[in-house]
Parts: structure tokens; C-alpha cells; sequence
């Protein structure tokens, strides 16, 4: 292995560490945009309720209700929002290098293995792609299975062998399965990719489209008989403000003077541009990053002489990483025939979104907020074009690229909220959370305040800081307030027992104590078909890189 791979490797495996600790550490998922809304997938298949109401796939919230089963023995009611955050990060990580992966076969065999290792490096500080990692929001599953979507697809055209046939029928089916905006804007860039292919070989795609169509149909019954609901379901009644239609020229409108006076929501509502540069490396909605509820909201730096950069510091920062990478986007788009597809993905996301505003298949804009556009929507697709714009400048030389995008990821983290003023305080409560994560120990060497941290399980769960989640600025700013022994239920077979003190509950646990956990019973059996193509995929990944391999 030669110097720069062996660097761009290290590099890669340092950062997607350091981000997923960095996730679960300064990010809460339970107060993730629309959490409340899939939160009732995750009481279902915890048999808290016999329903979701929603009409999406099921299977990527099996996997997370899996998870919090895996680690029952770690909850208690005082600490289960951090290990819900946990288990859908987790689940989350598993499915980004999953997807990272895909992308690395097909790649591979055009681009240096250094080149992909240093766009992974710089995908895992891109805001899109990060926000995917915490949110409980079926995007990442899109990122997880296009690539080997892609890869199944290419191999049965290359071949038309009916394993391939199977391969591809299964993940298509789940990637459709996902959410309703998904599979459009997946369908139209297949559509787009192999529109020639399949005209070419038309003959031969009518039996592999009726293949399908029936995994598809076996797959759609089977999460309609959960769901009570199929994909397309929208219940109007809940989204009364959604009940209307863009503007024709809500597409070319800026708010020019607003960037700099007012770049926040709801002041470019009417501007499909405004929204799109504030959201891409920002958080115009506020809904993560500029999200009071965590961790990357508190304590940002904003030391600046000017008053409106002090305060809009990193609104201002987000319009000039999104300028200049929609402007890279552009001009190599122009140049790299090969990648032009997945350079241009995210304007087949931005497509749907306008058809859906402006009213197919149902009303669904609001144009006091302007949400239906939120960057997180189509985030899969621009992070497939963040590799390939990095592939693509990488191309040509190497060390100015790795400077250049050293620097828009150094932008991002700003934006992000990751560089601090002060730390002291919010690292002591950062300590006390970090008790809950699992990867604890390699969190306490992010945290300056390590005298909290203590990743033995009796201290997890017979003290925990409540401090660590209400994120009162008081107490980040002036206030530490420790953790003490909060009273909890034992139980050991027959036997209850209530310990009297922190000393008295870490007794009890190691004798052989269990916490007594009254907010679900059992893990409901995994949806049958869902779990059949999922093994079907995750088989034919397997061979796919078993073959590239040999």
C-alpha cells in the first residue's frame, strides 16, 4: 500500500469515527425532524400499539426496534430517549458503510482507491450526509441501497442472468417501498440511466418489469397489512397548511437584501433558491443543527466585530459553501460525461418536490415556511453527487483538491455548530450522555471533562444526569449540576426490590438485579418478506464483492 492510500484509508476510518461519536454525543434523534411521526413504527414492532397508521416500508424500522431490543438491558425509563438516539444512530452507521461500500464497487474499477477513500473523508463532513446519519427518517436507507440497486441493475443487463433479475427485484422493491417522494425520484434517475439500455433491449425487459412488479406487490401487501395504509396514503386532515400550491415564480425568486439582513426561516419561504443555498450546508428550518433541543445549537463561536456576522455567522457561511458547491456541481456537470447522472441527481429530488408543491398527487406546500423543499428530502441524492463532484476534481491532481475540500469541510463543522466558544460546562453534560453511547470510551477522549465518564454499566443505569437532556442554557452557561441516584425499579425473578442509594443500587444490579422495564413487552417477529429480500440483498452484495475480489 502505497503513502497516499494508506493515508486517505486512515483518514477515512479516523473521521467516520470521530463523526458517529461526535452524532451520538451532541445530537439527540428523539427530537429529530418528524420522529413523532414514525415513532408509532417503532411502538408496533415493540407490541406498544397494533398499528403505524402510516403507509411506508417497515423494515428499516424493525432493524432500529431490533437494536433497542438488542440493548434492553440497558434501559430504564430516565434514560430512554439517549438510548433511542443510540439505537437509530447505530442502525443509521450500519447503513451509511453499507452504502459506502456500494459506491466503492462502482467506482472502484475507474477511480484510484485513495481518491474514493478521500470523498468518503470528505462525505462524512458534508451537512446532508451527516444529517442522515441522525435522523430517524428513511433517507439513509435510500443512500444504503441505490448504489447496489445500481450495481444489480448493471450486472443483468451486462448478463441477463435471473440471479441478477432476483437481486435487483428485491432492493428495488424495498427501495420503493421506502416512501412515497423516494421512489419518484429514484424512479426518474433509473429512467433516466437506463432509458437507453431498456429501448436497446426491449425484448428483454418486458419479463424482468412483470419479475418485479410481483416482488413489488408481495412486498406492498405485506407492509399494508402492518401499516393499515399503502405508500401513496396522505391524510389531508393533518396537514391543513400544506393545503396549497406554489407559485410559478417561487422557482427564479431571491431575496436578495434578506441574505444578508434576515437568512433565516421564515424570510425566503417564497424563494425555492434561498431556501436551497440556506439549507444545504445550513439548517434554515432549525430543525438539527440550529435546534435548541442539541448540542450543536450551544455554545457556537461567534467572537466577530460586526453584529449581523456575529449573529448570522454561520447562516452566512452556509450561503458561500452552497453557492460554490452548486457552482462545482454546474461546471462539472459540463465537463464529465460519465458522472453526469449523479452529478445532476439532486435536481430529479428538487423535481419531485415541485411537482408534489404544485399539486400532484395532492396539495402539499405551505407557503408561510415553504418546507416541502427541505434539502434533508433529497439528501441521498446529494450526497451521491458530493462523491462524484470530489471523484471528478481529484481526477486531474491531488494535493489542492485535498486542501480545497479541507476547507469546505472545515466550513461545514462551523456551520454545523462544532466549533466552540466554550466548552467546560457543555462538556460535562456531554460526559454524563456519553455513559449512554456505545462508543463511550472513544468519547472520552473527544471530552476535556472526563471525570463524569464512566462507561461500567452499573453507573449507567442507576445514575444518570437528567441535566445531561433538558439542555437549559443556564446551566450550560453558569451551572453543573452532578448526577445522583434516581430512584429505580429491580426486579430478580418474583422479587421487587427499590435501592435506598446510588451504592445500593450498584449492589443490586451486580447480585444479579434487572432494571424492571414496564414500557414494552417483546420485539414483535420481523416482517417475513421484508426480511427475505433484505438477506436476498444483502447476499448479492456479498457476491458482488466476493467477485471483484477474486
Amino acid at each position: 500500500m502505497n503513502r497516499l492510500k494508506f493515508f486517505s484509508v486512515i483518514c477515512f476510518f479516523t473521521s467516520t469515527l470521530i463523526t458517529f461519536v461526535i452524532g451520538e454525543l451532541y445530537f439527540f434523534s428523539t427530537t429529530g425532524m418528524d420522529f413523532g411521526k414514525y415513532l408509532p413504527y417503532i411502538q408496533y414492532f415493540l407490541n406498544i400499539s397494533e398499528t403505524t397508521g402510516y403507509g411506508q416500508g417497515v423494515l428499516y424500522y424493525y432493524l432500529i426496534s431490533f437494536a433497542i431490543d438488542f440493548r434492553s438491558d440497558l434501559l430504564s425509563e430516565i434514560n430512554l430517549s439517549s438510548y433511542l438516539s443510540t439505537s437509530i444512530q447505530l442502525v443509521n452507521f450500519i447503513l451509511y458503510l453499507f452504502g459506502l461500500t456500494g459506491f466503492f464497487q462502482i467506482l472502484k474499477s475507474t477511480i484510484k482507491t485513495s481518491t474514493i477513500f478521500f470523498a468518503f473523508t470528505f462525505l462524512n463532513f458534508f451537512p446532508p450526509a451527516f444529517e442522515m446519519r441522525l435522523l430517524m427518517k428513511p433517507e439513509i436507507v435510500a443512500f444504503a441501497l441505490l448504489p447496489w440497486t445500481i450495481l444489480f441493475i448493471d450486472n443483468y443487463f451486462d448478463d441477463f442472468k435471473t440471479k441478477n433479475l432476483v437481486f435487483a427485484s428485491a432492493t428495488l422493491s424495498l427501495i420503493f417501498s421506502l416512501k412515497g417522494s423516494i421512489l419518484g425520484m429514484i424512479a426518474i434517475f433509473l429512467l433516466f440511466k437506463y432509458w437507453t439500455l431498456i429501448f436497446a433491449n426491449i425484448n428483454k425487459t418486458i419479463y424482468p418489469i412483470g419479475f418485479f412488479l410481483f416482488a413489488y406487490t408481495l412486498l406492498s401487501v405485506e407492509n399494508f397489512i402492518i401499516n393499515d395504509a399503502n405508500i401513496l396514503y396522505h391524510d389531508s386532515s393533518l396537514y391543513t397548511a400544506w393545503q396549497n400550491k406554489a407559485s410559478f415564480n417561487f422557482l427564479y425568486h431571491i431575496n436578495k437584501w434578506d441574505f444578508y439582513y434576515f437568512p433565516i426561516s421564515d424570510y425566503h419561504s417564497n424563494s425555492l433558491i434561498g431556501i436551497t443555498l440556506l439549507d444545504t450546508f445550513g439548517d434554515y428550518f432549525n430543525l438539527i443543527f440550529q435546534s435548541d433541543t442539541n448540542y450543536f445549537y450551544h455554545q457556537r463561536y461567534t467572537n466577530f466585530q460586526d453584529n449581523f456576522i456575529s449573529k448570522y455567522s454561520s447562516q452566512y457561511a452556509a450561503i458561500i459553501l452552497g453557492v460554490l458547491f452548486y457552482f462545482l456541481l454546474f461546471i462539472n456537470f459540463l465537463k464529465e460525461k460519465n458522472y453526469r447522472i449523479y452529478l445532476f441527481a439532486p435536481l430529479f429530488g428538487i423535481a419531485v418536490l415541485l411537482i408534489n408543491a404544485f399539486g400532484f398527487p395532492n396539495l402539499n406546500f405551505d407557503p408561510m415556511t415553504g418546507d416541502t423543499f427541505k434539502v434533508h428530502y433529497y439528501s441521498f441524492f446529494l450526497s451521491v453527487s458530493y462523491i462524484f463532484l470530489v471523484v471528478s476534481i481529484f481526477k486531474k491532481r491531488t494535493v489542492l483538491p485535498i486542501f480545497f475540500f479541507t476547507f469546505i469541510s472545515i466550513g461545514s463543522i462551523f456551520t454545523m455548530g462544532l466549533i466552540k466558544s466554550d466548552v467546560e460546562n457543555l462538556h460535562h453534560y456531554l460526559s454524563y450522555k456519553n455513559n449512554t453511547s456505545l462508543t463511550c470510551n472513544l468519547g472520552k477522549v473527544l471530552l476535556t471533562n472526563k471525570g463524569n465518564t464512566d462507561c461500567e454499566k452499573p453507573l449507567n443505569l442507576c445514575a444518570y444526569n437528567l441535566y445531561s437532556e433538558k439542555l437549559e442554557i443556564d446551566n450550560l452557561n453558569e451551572k453543573k449540576y452532578k448526577a445522583g441516584y434516581t430512584e429505580l425499579l429491580l426486579v430478580s425473578s418474583s422479587k421487587v426490590y427499590y435501592p435506598s442509594s446510588l451504592e445500593d443500587c450498584h449492589q443490586a444490579l451486580e447480585s444479579g438485579y434487572s432494571i424492571n422495564q414496564n414500557f414494552y413487552s417483546k420485539l414483535r417477529s420481523p416482517p417475513l418478506i421484508n426480511l427475505i429480500y433484505f438477506l436476498i440483498l444483502v447476499y448479492g452484495s456479498y457476491t458482488i464483492v466476493k467477485r471483484t475480489n477474486e
